[in-house]
């Protein structure tokens, strides 16, 4: 089974890090997201998954929580980007 992971840029990680100001679970910094990341992929490459990366951009995520409804966690990042991937697949 695949797995689907959200991407932001570097230029987009001090959007992000505004939108996640009282998320204590947003690293500190982009290089702890990247470091994360990579965790991340290398996880699901061990447990013989293919991991999807999906580029978020902030006004976008923003947008999508709004008209879900919900406000901006790291669960309802996960949710964007699986609904975007399968938007774009």
């Amino acid at each position: 089974m695949d797995s689907i992971q959200p991407s932001i840029s570097r230029e987009d990680y001090d959007a992000f890090a505004l939108i996640f100001k009282n998320d204590h679970e947003f690293p500190d910094s982009y290089v702890i997201w990247s470091e994360l990341a990579m965790k991340q992929i290398a996880n699901a490459l061990t447990c013989g998954k293919r991991l999807n990366e999906v580029q978020i951009h902030p006004q976008e995520f923003v947008d999508y929580c709004r008209a879900c409804g919900q406000g901006v966690n790291f669960t309802m990042l996960r949710a964007f980007a699986v609904a975007k991937y399968h938007r774009n697949a």
